[in-house]
């Protein structure tokens, strides 16, 4: 849903709101770095304190939303994917594309996120695969959250060049 949310805000002219209001930009660059700085924290801890493996539910319950929406968040977080997909949009669709051609960008772009984080899920469903995971999840929360942390820093601290 964050790919489908932020490549539809481009076709309809994110990135030149980025380009002439240069703040907005810096301000979500920096609520962005700031979100992935706090998730990798999170994993960090409980890499270190946390339980050796995931709690797997066969219920569906408002924690299943809460994940849904920690997705969306952190792949919102990343402004940097306004201008990934303002700069393919730019070079490859005309800005005077009938709207069915437009519409027809955004439902690929859905289907390949869907075809690729469904294709996860359902590899991270299978018993070999989960209990592997589950081994690692602790060392990879550490490493992850790392990860996170210096994504969110490199974030913060990069130039801005919109274009």
């Amino acid at each position: 849903m964050g790919a489908v949310l932020w490549s539809s805000l481009s076709m309809l002219g994110l990135a030149v709101l980025f380009k002439e209001q240069q703040w907005l930009y810096e301000l979500l660059k920096l609520i962005g770095s700031c979100y992935l700085m706090w998730l990798g924290m999170v994993a960090v801890k409980t890499g270190f304190c946390g339980e050796p493996g995931p709690r797997v539910s066969n219920s569906t319950s408002s924690q299943d939303e809460n994940h849904i929406l920690v997705g969306i968040l952190t792949s919102l977080s990343n402004p940097k994917t306004a201008a990934f997909f303002a700069c393919i949009f730019a070079t490859l669709l005309p800005p005077d594309a009938p709207f069915a051609v437009k519409a027809a960008a955004i439902c690929i772009i859905f289907v390949i996120s869907l075809a690729w984080y469904g294709g996860l899920a359902f590899l991270f469903s299978l018993p070999k695969i989960r209990h592997a995971y589950t081994l690692a999840k602790r060392p990879l929360d550490v490493l992850m959250g790392g990860l996170f942390i210096l994504l969110g820093m490199k974030l913060a601290t990069s130039e801005t060049d919109i274009g």
